[in-house]
């Protein structure tokens, strides 16, 4: 499941970087005038000088992109000074106002579609016209928890709890779960503080830190979208390097993260498995994704016409390696094998079509588009040299 919307500046950025990057695995194998054709080695090397210069580039540009969207209300609250408030609202006023049935999409939906304010307007007014509403239902210890939020409801009836404050942190509570509603749905099933609405605020801490990680995630798109091309073009040593190289680079914000999600665990009592499976892979488990979609293509081939011998097999035990991989109580379908899915019909569509071409086949932009931009195949120096240019202006 991708988390994000999709913008054209999206679409555009992920052409050019497929263009640029698969022009420098298709020129980094040709030699220049009078020199030996490159070994093995030499194309790999070539291909992550190559890249060392780009991505860069193209880091810069999508940065800036990337700070203009916000993925999650919760960057609202990236800090712990900012999102106090918030767990002093629901540690104050949560009991009896979240409820499973407030929480349900069907109520979320209803409620931030007609305002949080007028939806605290008429609990208000519930509360004068219809005082016998008010019960209390019994918990698993056997006492009892009321099933209404009175005590916001007197905060807000007495003055001392402004109704627009209120208004707004409500609104961020229900964003939240709203958003990121299979998480909740493994907190509901998974934990017994999900019962107390008071203890909503521990969800949205492991939320925090699932939104800081997709934050990352989005971030290194170039990067991954590097990866994506050196899988399919075959580059498999480059691709192997890369993915190292983003590890390593990449090691101490997921240390960190992992750290501040063992804080919260300890501190909860609570292990909410859909967001401590994610955010303890490193930041590569999506570019090994990219290597089995990379072998599903092949698989098809074999399946429809009998070549390239052997794909499927490689197909099933490289997916053997994902299998332990489940998505966070382990009632739904795991993330990746949903993406492996799609490829797989995918492939059997374009099969059916017009049959699959070879990943080196596959021009990297349109004719229409290359015969404008005179595009055209060039020696590894110049190409290089061409590259770097662009760096410096």
């Amino acid at each position: 499941m991708c988390p994000f919307s999709v913008s054209e500046f999206d679409r555009v950025f992920e052409a050019a970087t497929t263009a640029l990057v698969g022009r420098i695995v298709t020129s980094a194998p040709v030699a220049g005038a009078g020199e030996e054709p490159p070994t093995d080695d030499q194309v790999t090397q070539r291909i992550l000088d190559g890249l060392a210069i780009l991505i860069p580039q193209l880091l810069e540009t999508w940065t800036t992109h990337a700070r203009q969207l916000r993925l999650s209300v919760l960057e609202r609250v990236r800090d712990d000074k900012a999102f106090a408030p918030v767990q002093e609202f629901i540690e104050r006023y949560g009991a009896g106002l979240f409820t499973q049935h407030l929480l349900t999409p069907p109520s979320l939906r209803g409620i931030l579609r007609s305002g949080v304010k007028p939806f605290l307007e008429r609990l208000l007014e519930q509360e004068t016209s219809e005082p016998s509403w008010r019960a209390a239902v019994e918990d698993e210890s056997g006492g009892s928890r009321p099933s209404h939020p009175e005590q916001l409801i007197e905060a807000l009836a007495s003055g001392q709890l402004p109704l627009k404050q209120a208004a707004s942190r409500l609104r961020l509570v229900l964003e939240s779960v709203a958003e990121n509603h299979s998480e909740y749905r493994d907190w509901n099933s998974t934990t017994t503080q999900s019962d107390r609405g008071e203890c909503l605020h521990m969800l949205l801490e492991f939320l925090r830190i699932k939104a800081e990680y997709e934050r990352i995630v989005w971030t290194l798109r170039p990067v991954s979208m590097a990866h994506r091309i050196l899988v399919r073009r075959g580059a498999t040593a480059a691709a192997t390097a890369w993915r190292q190289r983003m590890q390593d680079e990449t090691a101490e914000a997921a240390d960190e993260l992992i750290k501040r999600l063992t804080v919260v665990q300890q501190s909860t009592g609570v292990r909410l498995a859909s967001v401590a499976d994610r955010v303890q892979r490193p930041f590569t488990a999506m570019l090994e994704l990219d290597e089995l979609e990379a072998l599903v293509e092949p698989a098809v081939g074999e399946l429809l016409t009998g070549e390239p011998v052997g794909a499927g097999r490689r197909l099933e035990e490289r997916a053997e390696g994902f299998l332990g991989m489940a998505s966070g109580s382990g009632v739904e379908v795991p993330d990746w094998l949903e993406q492996l899915s799609a490829g797989v019909d995918r492939a059997i569509e374009e099969a059916e079509v017009g049959g699959l071409d070879a990943d080196g086949e596959r021009p990297l932009l349109p004719a229409a588009v290359a015969d404008v931009l005179g595009w055209e195949q060039l020696p590894w120096n110049e190409l290089l040299a061409a590259v770097s240019r662009k760096g410096q202006a």
